[in-house]
């Protein structure tokens, strides 16, 4: 019975409590200082039943050391005071009951057993072993010399071997492990360390590689599976050289102007290498770079280093180098060739014995692109003024023009981009060309002041121009104008768009040479006005007649036209009415229905009067236009068309006599009227003047009024005609009776106009003078001397 209770008390699990102790399958272990729970299970085998007294006893000693005791009504707890006292206390409140020993001592280390007295049922015994252990030491590192290490050991080279010694004391001794980073390396134990309370594990590493650089070796005192284990640990320092070095971040090929942050790591190198740059020239010269900034990490296994560089175009083939420095160990560096390309850099060559700024007209221009560029240049264009002329890499111009003149500029375009000469400024130089001849007319201070007109050569030169010349050429003769000035003027001269009257020639002078092709001035002497042309009736009523004309050349002056309206009364010419206007369209009115006219029209100016132009006209008839005849009245009316053909056949037949025996008288009395007065000499023989017109036209007297007015009609009741006619009454000029004129709002030229009392009372203002009139007495003596020789020439 006794085995058995002692078998199932052993074979019981003991918690481990939070102040440090632990039990195995033969004890249970804690620490001294700590606190123990020693389990005794008091629960009774039957319901019915107690716990009655519960006793703890040490090792072989036959008197307890704590009991509990339920019997009386209250529970009592006695604790042996010499070894225990207050440090044991049994807790019934958990099950198993547990026996509490607190500030453990060495001693208190033994056999316990809790003997369970029940009321009714059997007593119950338990046996527990309590090791108390102290708490192990922190362990100690020594050297293959015997010193002791901490920290950082070394350092060794590689290849070296590593000999470490852990000691460790405790009681009992605690159990030594070496790790490596972390992992178990090395558990077994020294033999024949000859004490019970010192351990001792040594590691041996044969030959140190790199791959122990920076491992942290770690020896841990393990006391008999305590959670509070402690331990020692050391660093191992290698020195090594670097074992790679490289160049990184470094593209190929690089760009000129561009920054590039280069980037040097080292690996491998213990201590950590100082990292240097510096450039080699194609010439040899050698550069350091400053500026580098230098990290390490991976526990010193790798170190960086970065440096910006800004590359130019002479960094090409230039050959960078990093440079590991370790003390230990000779410098390793790496290297790197630089390729740089960069953008064209472009000039323009101008030919030799050439100046772009003084290129002479007809010369031959050559520019040529250089170009500086890496990889070359894949295309080329030139622009002139911003405006692309070629694609070539020569500009070439075999004969520049003026035109030519601009602001050249060569653009070159590569793979990283494109590049532009400086500007070059062409400047062609040429001879004067005329641009634009000027005609003013000549700025007159006074009225008095001779008129004409200034001519001005305007020309486009390169240079300017510094001299003029002048020359006059016309039908009358040909002289140059001694004159350096751009300047001219002529005075009693017009400009004229013909050069049938005359033409003045201007050439410049400039340092290129003299103007080639002279600018024309086209002037004609101030004079009287040429003869309207397309003189044509433009419109005709029964009272009215207007006519069209196309205005000649003026004279140089402001130009009006005349038009005069004759009638043929008794073979000769008679004034019946005038008109004028500023525009070559006059209309007469106050004429008779149905009736034949001579109208003459001539332009005049203050200079005098052109040659009358003639124009047959008739005006309309009063009558309405007769129905269109009836088909059974046709014959009646052949008839009457039969005999008036008849009779005018004779009337043909008997005037062809008449005029044959007449042909002689006439052609005297021709002659005699022909003789014109100075004011008409000067008009043209193709104009076609009538038999008598000349003669008839000295006894006019020519009054003018400026002002509208209406003057009273004698025998007639005509009314008023549109602005800037005359309208008017005849009868037969031979009995010379009053003639009534009305005028308005222009002038008005009437033969032996009556003195209206309204516009003219005086009636001295006369139209400008063509010549000196006849007087009506001379005029009358005239007619009548002519009429008395033609009769006494008829047989």
């Amino acid at each position: 019975m006794f085995r058995l209770e002692i078998t199932h008390i052993l074979t019981a699990l003991l918690h481990i409590s939070s102040s440090g102790y632990a039990e195995d399958s033969d004890a249970t272990y804690a620490v001294v200082g700590g606190a123990a729970h020693l389990p005794c299970s008091i629960s009774p085998p039957n319901t019915d039943d107690s716990v009655y007294l519960v006793l703890w006893y040490k090792d072989e000693s036959p008197q307890p050391i704590y009991s509990y005791d339920a019997r009386g009504p209250t529970t009592k707890h006695w604790s042996e005071n010499h070894q225990f006292g207050s440090r044991a206390l049994f807790r019934t409140s958990v099950d198993p009951a547990q026996l509490v020993l607190t500030d453990l001592r060495t001693t208190d280390s033994g056999v316990y057993t809790c003997r369970v007295d029940f009321r009714n049922s059997r007593t119950r015994t338990q046996v527990t072993r309590l090791e108390c252990v102290e708490r192990a030491r922190k362990p100690v590192i020594l050297d293959d010399e015997g010193v002791q290490v901490m920290g950082t050991v070394g350092p060794y080279r590689l290849s070296q071997p590593l000999i470490l010694v852990c000691v460790g004391e405790g009681e009992p001794a605690p159990d030594l492990v070496w790790l490596r980073d972390g992992e178990v390396w090395d558990a077994e134990m020294d033999p024949g360390v000859g004490r019970t309370d010192r351990q001792r594990n040594t590691m041996v590493v044969s030959s140190l590689g790199r791959q122990h650089a920076g491992n942290t070796f770690t020896c841990q005192a393990d006391n008999k599976r305590l959670t509070d284990n402690v331990e020692t640990g050391v660093t191992i320092s290698i020195h090594m050289p670097v074992e790679n070095l490289r160049i990184s971040n470094l593209d190929k090929p690089q760009t000129a102007g561009r920054t590039y942050e280069i980037a040097c790591q080292a690996v491998g190198s213990s201590p950590s290498p100082s990292i240097s740059w510096y450039i080699t020239y194609p010439s040899g010269q050698n550069i350091s770079l400053e500026g580098a900034l230098t990290t390490v990490s991976m526990a010193g296994n790798l170190t960086s280093s970065r440096i910006n560089v800004t590359l130019e175009k002479s960094h090409h083939n230039a050959v960078v180098y990093c440079v590991a420095s370790n003390p230990m160990f000779l410098p390793v560096k790496v290297s790197s060739i630089l390729e740089v390309n960069h953008p064209p850099e472009v000039e323009v060559h101008v030919a030799r014995g050439v100046a772009p700024g003084r290129v002479i007209e007809g010369n031959e221009l050559r520019l040529e692109c250089v170009v500086s560029s890496r990889p070359p240049p894949t295309r080329f264009r030139w622009t002139k003024d911003n405006v692309t002329v070629s694609e070539e890499q020569v500009l070439h111009r075999g004969s520049v023009v003026n035109e030519d003149s601009g602001t050249y500029v060569c653009v070159a375009e590569n793979l990283e981009g494109r590049g532009e000469s400086s500007p070059v400024r062409v400047s062609v130089l040429y001879r004067p060309v005329c641009t634009s001849p000027v005609v003013l007319p000549h700025s007159k201070e006074s009225e008095d002041d001779t008129p004409g007109v200034d001519l001005r050569c305007e020309v486009d030169a390169k240079p300017l121009a510094r001299s003029y010349r002048w020359f006059f050429n016309s039908s009358g003769g040909s002289f140059e104008i001694p004159s350096a000035k751009p300047l001219m003027s002529f005075m009693n001269y017009a400009e004229s768009e013909s050069s049938d009257q005359g033409e003045v020639l201007c050439w410049a002078t400039n340092d290129v040479g003299v103007q080639s092709d002279p600018c024309v001035f086209h002037v004609v002497p101030l004079g009287a006005p040429h003869p309207p042309l397309d003189c044509d009736i433009a419109d005709r009523s029964p009272g009215s007649v207007e006519v069209a004309c196309q205005p000649g050349f003026s004279g140089g002056l402001e130009q009006h036209f005349v038009l005069e309206v004759f009638e043929m009364v008794n073979g000769s010419q008679t004034l019946v009415t005038s008109n004028w206007s500023r525009d070559p369209f006059i209309r007469v009115t106050g004429l008779q229905a149905n009736t034949s006219y001579i109208l003459a029209v001539h332009a005049a100016n203050e200079r005098g009067e052109s040659a009358a132009v003639y124009v047959g006209g008739q005006t309309a008839s009063s009558h309405p236009p007769l129905s269109s005849t009836s088909v059974d009245r046709l014959p009646l009316l052949y008839i009457v068309i039969a005999v008036l053909c008849s009779v005018m056949f004779l009337s043909l037949v008997l005037s062809v006599t008449a005029a044959c025996r007449r042909y002689a008288l006439m052609k005297r009395a021709k002659q005699l009227t022909r003789s014109p007065p100075s004011s008409y000499g000067q008009r043209s023989e193709q104009a076609g003047e009538p038999l008598v017109r000349e003669e008839r036209r000295k006894s006019v007297e020519r009054k003018v009024s400026f002002r509208e007015c209406s003057c009273p009609r004698a025998n007639h009741n005509l009314n008023n005609g549109s602005s800037g006619t005359l309208n008017g009454t005849r009868v037969d000029s031979r009995n010379l009776p009053t003639v009534e004129k009305t005028i308005v709002r222009s002038y008005s030229i009437d033969k032996l106009r009556a003195r209206c009392p309204t516009c003219n009372p005086t009636g001295n203002l006369p139209y400008p003078n063509r010549g000196q009139p006849l007087s009506e007495a001379e005029h009358l003596e005239e007619a009548e001397r002519l009429l008395k020789t033609t009769l006494q020439g008829i047989p």
